[in-house]
């Protein structure tokens, strides 16, 4: 696969050389210039053309950019076995990402295909219209509290089910069996807890960022005897959380980064753990079984902007920290 092109410089490793090649060959399928590439994943097209050559190795943000480009799953899955293969990258700062995650990510708001997935996977919880404004969807779904909640932000909190023993934070196996693809990331965030423990016994960093711990997770989202929303809960873990229901975000924001304007049918397989859930769980969304879904209170605040530069709506979400983080 890919045209003939000069070959590698001499003495770059195989694995070099096989890594570049695929990054040739999405490239090609998409039949992009270095140009046109290099905007998307957020490099200059000198940048681009190193990465071609193997002379420059992408960090794995850029990897993953180049992953969620590939226009077959063939060729992705190519990419991630040469990425795997590679030699561990000698020891330096990586120069920060042209375009940011935020910017990469916002493709993916901004393209028709995120919103259409919603609504084929999801159709009993329709994506806000904010004050009405169909030209500008946001990816979630809001229910609106009933007056006599408003005062009280633990009003719909419902039942507390401790049938089942408080998982070890330090285990990623416990009763709820979760998609096993969370373990490796599970581990790698115990592993960065436990170095920034040594680090604070060594006196080279006074507190830590983030840590595991017990988290009240959604069971169920039910309805009372009045049709009001109620949140039955169980125990979980921040970890747990992070790896199993967080994650799935950056899955589909990553495929619709790379192909704004695609279909769900095209994307859906893209989608390794969100189908995994959706295979066992009937309403992934109301039901918590499969998965540890942490819950929290946020406010978000809205504020009307209108100049020169830009005219609508800023949405400020003002987040405190979930239980298990510092």
């Amino acid at each position: 696969m890919g045209r003939k092109r000069a070959a590698f410089a001499e003495g770059i490793a195989d694995e070099e050389q096989r890594y570049a090649q695929v990054l040739r060959d999405i490239r090609d399928l998409r039949g992009e210039t270095q140009q046109t590439l290099g905007r998307l994943i957020g490099w200059s097209v000198s940048t681009v053309s190193r990465f071609e050559a193997a002379a420059e190795r992408p960090d794995e943000a850029t990897h993953q950019r180049y992953c969620a480009l590939a226009p077959t799953d063939e060729l992705r899955e190519r990419a991630m076995a040469a990425y795997e293969a590679l030699p561990a990258p000698p020891a330096k700062h990586a120069a920060p990402l042209r375009r940011s995650p935020e910017e990469w990510h916002g493709r993916a708001l901004d393209g028709p295909g995120l919103y259409q997935f919603f609504e084929a996977k999801y159709p009993n919880y329709p994506a806000v219209r904010l004050f009405g404004d169909d030209s500008k969807p946001l990816p979630v779904w809001v229910e609106a509290a009933p007056r006599d909640q408003w005062a009280d932000v633990e009003a719909p909190i419902g039942k507390l089910d401790l049938s089942e023993p408080p998982p070890d934070v330090r285990r990623w196996r416990y009763w709820e069996r979760c998609d096993p693809r969370g373990e490796r990331d599970f581990e790698r965030r115990l592993e960065d807890w436990d170095r920034q423990l040594r680090e604070i016994h060594a006196g080279k960093r006074a507190h830590l960022d983030t840590w595991n711990q017990l988290t009240y997770d959604l069971a169920a989202l039910a309805r009372d005897d009045q049709g009001r929303v109620r949140l039955d809960c169980k125990l979980g873990t921040y970890f747990h959380s992070l790896c199993t229901s967080e994650a799935l975000d950056p899955e589909l924001t990553e495929a619709y980064a790379a192909w704004p304007d695609s279909d769900p049918e095209t994307v859906w397989p893209r989608l390794e753990r969100r189908a995994w859930l959706d295979e066992r769980v009937a309403d992934p969304v109301a039901d918590g079984r499969r998965r540890s879904a942490a819950i929290g209170v946020s406010t978000l605040t809205i504020v009307r902007v209108h100049n020169r530069s830009f005219d609508g709506y800023r949405l400020l979400a003002g987040v405190p920290r979930p239980s298990g983080r510092g």
